[in-house]
């Protein structure tokens, strides 16, 4: 349905594979088995190497984009992820 609706768009879609990139750091130079470690996707949500914390849907929607440009060959220009940030609201 997501192909139908997007090609509906005009826009393409390009499957992609997810292996190990929820368990590489964004630091590490490729995303695979080689540098995937589960423990530092410490708690449900968050993930850590190092002093740098991430979101860890950030992570893994990174390194998806990162195992894109390692299989297509195709270099992507992207900026490092940044740590988040608590920002409290009083309501």
């Amino acid at each position: 349905m997501l192909t139908y609706k997007a090609e509906d768009a005009g826009l393409s879609v390009i499957c992609q594979k997810e292996y190990y990139t929820s368990v590489c750091s964004p630091l590490t130079l490729s995303v695979s088995s080689e540098y995937a470690t589960k423990e530092k996707r410490v708690k449900r949500g968050i993930f850590i190497d190092g002093e740098k914390e991430w979101n860890a849907d950030s992570v893994g929607a990174y390194n998806i984009l990162r195992l894109y440009g390692q299989v297509s060959k195709k270099e992507i220009h992207m900026k490092m992820i940044k740590t988040p940030y608590v920002l409290k609201v009083a309501v």
